[in-house]
């Protein structure tokens, strides 16, 4: 067994991890290739000169492979500008919120056309045989701008510094680290979301634990690591629907399962114990505050418990305010969610106050859908909604067409009418998010205040009802 890396914060990186502790994180992912070990650093090095020769004024960084998204991260950084991490590769999104000077780096030349600068990272040669060197970088001068739904219903930017970053995953790691780092991180989501690159990608690199350099699909691909205990970083939508042959297993080599994006019911907490052997660790927070309070369902109605370097008290409408070193400014930050304080460090999570809401595990505001359906000449009014259904999340949404939109519905018929709603609504959105289910309605239901009511819409959505 290899001596643990000591736990490296993230700026020093290039600093202190040479080619035998790069080849650390890599083993569960299939790259153990001494050239690609051996080409890393000088890879990442080819980087910041070509981040540097572009001009680039910020670097937004898209890459599946955390060991190529980890190269470029890294690259921008030492490069001396900006980073930006957009939500998702959606043309649409990624034209939104473009600035001019942008730099794309990316390996998915697709994206060359919509970027206002395209830096390719592939094909990028660096000299092996020269021993490289970096800069000693600041954290606290080191930006990052994660974008996430605003409550105005525009992609929001929510700009971080390095500092705060490395503030949490020390913290992941006295929470919940293990002596040994021998136990690899898999993942199911993405490391493109402030969750994600945290568990999955920066925690496990900094403390020097291996890594599973794709997001895993299927349970069957995580659950095939037999011969050793694994993390495994996943979310609600995941946690909360397993196939049937999970029953069937005996072997469970699961040291800790974590999710995060929305809360996971108690059932789902549940089987995930049975599944496998241990019940998720929850973590609730958001990309602005970072994480708050995490749980463990072993009971129901089970309360939150902050982490013990935040601190919280209650604002309007008894929504959470929070002051956390994660936050970028050293002022408390007002969330959308409202609480029930049982004591000084533990609450109730009752719901969030406004129209951002959760959708497998993804936060999507109600608003922005509504704003990209109204501006389509199909559609004069439109109303979106979360629907409680039994098994999942999902939207609702209630349309009044214009004249064009009702003579199109009669001639493509339902069906063809809703696929080509959505395929309008694709560029913007991740497909999870969008409505599954559809009414088309004269004139919204309204209260006798002519205001909507979400009892009043959710109506339109029970069998044998007109709204």
């Amino acid at each position: 067994m290899r001596d643990p890396l000591s736990f490296t914060p993230v700026h020093a990186l290039l600093e202190q991890r040479d080619t035998q502790a790069w080849s650390s994180y890599w083993q569960a992912s299939g790259k153990e290739d001494n050239d690609f070990i051996t080409f890393y650093p000088a890879y990442i090095a080819a980087l910041v000169d070509r981040i540097k020769d572009s001009g680039a004024k910020r670097a937004f960084v898209l890459h599946k492979d955390r060991a190529l998204f980890l190269a470029g991260f890294l690259a921008a950084i030492q490069a001396g500008i900006p980073v930006v991490f957009p939500p998702l590769d959606a043309p649409g999104l990624l034209q939104d919120i473009f600035e001019p000077g942008d730099g794309l780096l990316t390996d998915q030349e697709n994206l060359s056309s919509i970027a206002p600068l395209f830096i390719s990272m592939i094909e990028v040669e660096g000299d092996v045989q020269t021993r490289v060197r970096f800069e000693r970088l600041n954290p606290l001068e080191a930006l990052i701008t994660f974008y996430t739904s605003g409550s105005m219903g525009t992609p929001k930017a929510i700009q971080k510094t390095l500092k705060n970053l490395e503030e949490e995953i020390g913290m992941l790691e006295e929470m919940w680290g293990a002596q040994d780092k021998g136990p690899p991180f898999l993942s199911t989501v993405s490391h493109q979301h402030i969750y994600g690159l945290l568990f999955s990608l920066l925690w496990p690199v900094c403390a020097g634990y291996p890594i599973r350099s794709h997001t895993l699909s299927y349970w069957e691909d995580v659950l095939r690591e037999e011969d050793k205990e694994i993390y495994v970083i996943s979310s609600p939508s995941h946690l909360s629907r397993y196939p049937s042959f999970m029953g069937e297993r005996e072997k469970r080599n699961i040291k800790a399962v974590f999710s995060s994006g929305g809360p996971l019911s108690f059932e789902a907490a549940q089987e995930t114990q049975a599944y496998l052997g241990t019940c998720p660790i929850e973590v609730y927070g958001s990309t602005e505050t970072g994480g708050i309070a995490y749980r463990q369902q072993l009971r129901k109605e089970e309360l939150w418990t902050k982490f013990r370097n935040i601190e919280f008290s209650l604002g309007e409408e008894g929504r959470l305010c929070v002051k956390s070193p994660y936050l970028p400014r050293d002022v408390p930050y007002q969330t959308e969610d409202r609480v029930l304080l049982e004591s000084d460090h533990r609450f109730h999570l009752l719901g969030r106050a406004d129209r951002i809401v959760k959708v497998e595990g993804k936060r999507v505001c109600l608003l922005e859908i509504e704003g990209r359906l109204q501006d389509l000449e199909d559609i004069q009014e439109a109303a979106v909604l979360l629907l409680d259904t039994l098994h999942r999340d999902e939207l609702g949404a209630v349309l009044v067409l214009s004249e064009e939109g009702q003579e199109k519905l009669a001639s493509l018929g339902k069906a063809t009418f809703v696929r080509d709603l959505r395929k309008r609504l694709s560029p913007y959105f991740e497909a999870v998010t969008l409505p599954r289910k559809w009414r088309f309605v004269s004139e919204l239901p309204l209260s006798q205040q002519g205001k909507r009511v979400r009892l009043l819409l959710k109506d339109c959505f029970v069998e044998g009802t007109e709204c």
